[in-house]
Parts: structure tokens; C-alpha cells; sequence
């Protein structure tokens, strides 16, 4: 996928490069196989940093970092901190804050 980004923007460095909404695979696969791809990918994405073919790289998500780390779909952002230190150093945590509407 970052190649196929890289060609479609004419670029040799994607500036940010983002693991978007990881937590859907919860609905289908284990816990522990998730979070298991989550620290490969951060792997390959530290590769990519090295090739200098992005500069860094986050997740973005619109749940998972919301809702109760009881919930299924939560993810714990100390956990995904622990991968990113134990297998480089160039994650950027993206978080996006959605504002509910109220009504009264």
C-alpha cells in the first residue's frame, strides 16, 4: 500500500503515513491476533521510515480509543505506545475527536 501511495501522489516521502481504524478486524479475529498485526505492521511501517519512503507513521481511528477498555472494539493507546517503543520510535498517534450532537 505505501508503494501504491507513493506512485499515486508522485512522491518519494509520504509525510504521514496512518493505520486507519485497526480495532474493525475485533468484530472477526482474537484480541491477541489483532493486536499481533498491529505490531507488524508498526514494524513494516519502521521499515518504510528506514527506506525513507515515509517519515512517519499512526493510527487513526474513530472508536477505538473512545469507548471502555472493557468494549470490544477498544484499544489501549499505552499498549500500541509499548509496540511503537519496542520496535522504533516513529509513531505519531493520531487521534480524531468526534462531537456528539444534544438536544434538549
Amino acid at each position: 500500500q505505501v508503494e501504491i501511495s507513493r506512485r499515486n501522489m508522485n512522491l518519494e516521502t509520504i509525510d504521514i503515513y496512518f493505520v486507519h481504524n485497526p480495532e474493525i478486524q475485533l468484530n472477526v479475529v482474537p484480541r491477541q491476533t489483532v493486536l499481533s498485526r498491529i505490531k507488524s505492521a508498526f514494524e513494516a511501517m519502521e521499515e518504510c521510515v528506514a527506506a525513507g519512503k515515509i517519515s512517519m507513521y499512526g493510527v487513526a481511528s474513530w472508536n477505538a480509543f473512545r469507548i471502555a477498555s472493557s468494549g470490544k472494539l477498544s484499544l489501549s493507546l499505552e499498549e500500541l505506545v509499548y509496540f511503537a517503543k519496542d520496535v522504533g520510535k516513529h509513531l505519531l498517534l493520531f487521534l480524531v475527536a468526534v462531537k456528539n450532537s444534544f438536544r434538549m
